[in-house]
């Protein structure tokens, strides 16, 4: 039998965060949903007492199942919410959208392959041109002349042709920012005038499953026909070798994002 019990705290809980990130004030919409979650639950107490005393015992059964249920949906909701509201600042910080269309050098961590930016990609990054490469990474510091800026921003980093990173490196990349919607996976798109600057390599861990990754990809080259450069897309996430007219054919078949 299908058990749908977590089913409406969970919902409640990807729509609490969901609100919570679009909103700009999502620490006020946490703080709704906690007082939403104890008045449920002191209702649930008061028709649960309500109902030992005898009276219409299915009615206030009912009731109090209703109120206790709405108290778990509004309390998972308000951890995730209190959760997305408290990282905004990190994530989203207001002197980081003061420092948009500026120059700034910005240390960050690596988390994904370059892969090529494509055409489509190109006309956003304000005259790079196409032919770059583009990866996901998550700036820790900002810097902005004399002031340094702490900060745990996600953001798509566009870098010239030739650029080489590795997932868990981190590196220092000076370019311009173009801050997006709270809403947005990035937090900011990030245009480098040049290519990255190693800083420090990536965790041993990290280090080793790049060394499995670049000998699966390698084997992979072996195979015929589009094999070789599809399975290690499939498999890894790693594109470098997609002939780009069969990325426009996955792109076309919804099996590859742009």
């Amino acid at each position: 039998m299908l058990d749908l019990r977590l089913a409406l705290p969970a919902v409640a809980a990807w729509i609490g965060g969901a609100v919570a990130i679009a909103l700009p004030d999502g620490e006020w919409f946490a703080c709704t949903l906690w007082v939403l979650a104890v008045a449920s639950a002191g209702a649930a107490v008061v028709l649960r007492l309500a109902a030992d005393r005898g009276g219409t015992r299915g009615v206030k059964a009912t009731a109090t199942a209703i109120a206790a249920a709405v108290c778990v949906a509004a309390a998972g909701a308000a951890l995730v919410a209190t959760a997305a509201a408290a990282a905004m600042p990190a994530r989203h910080p207001d002197a980081a959208s003061r420092l948009a269309h500026h120059t700034v050098s910005m240390r960050l961590e690596v988390g994904s392959l370059a892969q090529a930016s494509g055409s489509s990609a190109g006309s956003l990054t304000a005259g790079s041109g196409a032919g770059g490469v583009r990866f996901s990474a998550t700036v820790d510091v900002l810097t902005a002349g004399e002031t340094s800026l702490p900060a745990r921003m996600p953001v798509l980093v566009f870098a010239p042709e030739g650029t080489s990173v590795r997932i868990g490196q981190t590196v220092q990349v000076t370019g311009t920012l173009r801050m997006l919607p709270s809403s947005s996976e990035n937090a900011a798109l990030v245009y480098a005038s040049a290519r990255p600057r190693a800083l420090r390599d990536p965790p041993a861990l990290l280090a080793a499953a790049d060394s499995v990754r670049s000998a699966f990809a390698a084997v992979a080259r072996g195979l015929p026909g589009d094999g070789g450069a599809l399975l290690p897309g499939l498999a890894i996430g790693d594109v470098h070798d997609l002939p780009e007219s069969l990325s426009a054919d996955m792109k076309q078949a919804s099996l590859r994002n742009t």
